[in-house]
């Protein structure tokens, strides 16, 4: 062969190594930017729906001048017994289009408590149940059918007239009632110390998406009887939500002060926020975290707050002895 063909061979040998290569590098090129692409929108989606959200106190903050809110000790639970309080679940719906997320949340809640009576109650059946037995209260419930105020007051009516438990439809089951039922006949469920401090200033409040209560219990007839005197409570909170219930306690225990802790009070047991709302929910984290951007021209409760939330983050975990966790 000669020398100028061994040389053309070579030539073009050589072009389509170069072209194969170029190939290769265009190949890597889009991969690596499709790969970009990719993390850059997974990036976004974790961003935007759990913002990086970081809670920083002032450098001259003495931390040691407050003690954080401390979380709450495992309950002795009776594990096997008899119930004191009914075993039904009650839920509420304005109508039975339940959204898929709910309906996850009441198949663990059915997957937990085999063998315990489900009700789902919508605005219809609880204006049948009004008009039969309360009458009284049907001019107030169709006011506030279209508003959140309507499922807070029929929670109270549906455990006075049945006992078991309330669950809202954001609250997923972790783990059976029983012990807890075993336990006690009127169970109230506090918020983590931090929310209240931070929004109202105490640190104390109670939460209505999840209430258990034997069936007449004396608390739930005064919750029901003071919804007409709050009715026209603008917000829902107030009218017939967690304020109203939260101050409907304080004077049915007549204490003065909004120092509790968690436990036994008289027929009535508050359980650590660790048990029913052990998380913040993202809505809140972003207000928390305003309010404590503020912090020295805050209370000292709040103060305090804003230093336990340093101390146990924003971002927490249901332990293992929580029963719910709220996904609202």
């Amino acid at each position: 062969m000669s020398t100028s063909c061994l040389s053309d061979a070579c030539g073009h040998s050589t072009r389509l190594n170069q072209m194969k290569m170029s190939r290769q590098t265009r190949i890597k090129v889009c991969v690596f930017a499709c790969g970009a692409l990719i993390l850059t929108w997974i990036w976004f989606k974790v961003y935007k729906d759990h913002p990086i959200l970081e809670l920083r106190l002032p450098r001259e903050c003495n931390l040691s001048t407050y003690t954080p809110f401390s979380a709450s000790e495992p309950l002795k639970l009776v594990i096997n017994g008899t119930p004191k309080i009914e075993n039904i679940i009650h839920q509420y719906w304005i109508d039975h289009n339940i959204p898929a997320t709910a309906e996850q949340h009441i198949k663990s809640l059915r997957k937990n408590h085999l063998g315990w009576k489900y009700v789902l109650w919508t605005a219809a059946s609880t204006q049948l149940l009004l008009r039969t037995r309360y009458p009284g209260l049907t001019s107030m419930f169709d006011l506030y059918a279209q508003e959140e105020k309507g499922s807070y007051a029929v929670r109270y009516i549906m455990l006075y007239e049945f006992g078991g438990a309330y669950v809202d439809l954001g609250l997923k089951s972790l783990r059976p009632l029983d012990p807890l039922f075993n336990t006690y006949s009127c169970i109230l469920a506090r918020v983590l110390p931090e929310i209240p401090s931070l929004l109202y200033n105490f640190d104390f409040l109670l939460s209505n998406d999840f209430i258990a209560c034997r069936k007449k219990h004396p608390f739930m007839k005064v919750l029901v009887e003071n919804l007409p005197v709050f009715s026209e409570m603008a917000k829902s909170a107030d009218a017939s939500g967690p304020n109203y219930m939260t101050l409907v306690f304080k004077d049915y225990m007549n204490i003065d002060e909004y120092n509790f802790t968690s436990g036994q009070y008289m027929d009535l047991f508050l359980a650590p926020a660790e048990y029913f709302f052990p998380t913040i929910q993202s809505e809140e984290i972003e207000l928390l975290l305003r309010i404590c951007e503020t912090f020295n021209k805050l209370s000292f409760l709040r103060q305090r707050a804003c230093v336990s939330l340093s101390r146990y983050g924003l971002r927490r975990t249901p332990s293992q002895f929580a029963f719910t966790h709220h996904y609202g």
